[in-house]
């Protein structure tokens, strides 16, 4: 009887961690299909700042005992130790400025520039930056080479240049 309760106990337990765990990595999920939105890309950012700054505690506190060997142990704490800062710094620098506009986007203080574009896009994993007027601008909308020469009109925020809005016109 003691022993069914226990393995009741246990079952339920790693239930409730799964779901937690789950409630935890959902955002996370839903914010890399939903991209585009501005909320989306900041919670995307801070997802991965998170990652970043759990990979470094953890090669710092996690004695790794289940590792036989020492120098496979310092190798795999120097890694994701620098894979953790690596991972802080990086995003810190692409997401700090759009961290700034959150007031600006809640408050609707956006700003327009219509234009041609300079016809240098710049694509990056997350994002694509392209000119209009002397204005570097951010976009997660993808624009097709064929459509470089066309007017571009689009709305961004005012510090990151992230684009709220973007229409081309034909």
């Amino acid at each position: 009887m003691q022993k069914s309760q226990k393995d009741r106990r246990s079952i339920v337990n790693n239930l409730l961690k799964n779901f937690l765990w789950g409630l935890l990595i959902f955002p996370f999920f839903i914010s890399i299909f939903c991209i585009n939105h501005f909320l989306f890309w900041l919670l995307f950012g801070i997802y991965i700042l998170l990652i970043g700054i759990l990979l470094t505690t953890l090669s710092l506190f996690n004695k790794l005992e289940t590792i036989e060997k020492k120098l496979k142990r310092y190798f795999i704490r120097a890694f994701t130790f620098l894979g953790g800062i690596g991972m802080v710094v990086f995003f810190s620098y692409i997401w700090a400025t759009s961290y700034l506009d959150i007031g600006a986007y809640f408050s609707k203080d956006y700003k327009t520039v219509k234009g041609f574009s300079s016809g240098h896009v710049t694509a990056r994993s997350l994002f694509e930056t392209f000119e209009v007027n002397n204005i570097e601008l951010k976009s997660t909308y993808i624009i097709p080479e064929e459509d470089l020469d066309k007017e571009v009109e689009a709305t961004y925020l005012p510090r990151s240049n992230y684009v709220i809005e973007l229409w081309i016109y034909r």
